[in-house]
């Protein structure tokens, strides 16, 4: 699946199964920018190691989830 902003750039792109996010997921600014990078379980919950970043391309933050929570250790810059 692919979902864009009114001006037609993606504005998320991964896949969904029983109407849930699954799997890997990028997710995009509104000036093409990847946003955040991360995984859904089965069960559309956030799973794994996730990164996000601001509009200019520097790092904001990473870490991890497990059934949507975050956990462990979280960097933020």
């Amino acid at each position: 699946w692919v979902f864009y902003y009114e001006s037609g750039r993606p504005r998320a792109k991964g896949e969904y199964a029983d109407d849930r996010m699954t799997g890997p997921w990028t997710f995009y600014h509104e000036n093409g920018v990847v946003e955040r990078t991360g995984a859904f379980d089965a069960a559309g919950r956030r799973t794994g190691e996730w990164t996000f970043q601001y509009p200019d391309q520097t790092p904001q933050a990473r870490g991890a989830y497990v059934e949507d929570f975050e956990d462990g250790h979280w960097t933020f810059y």
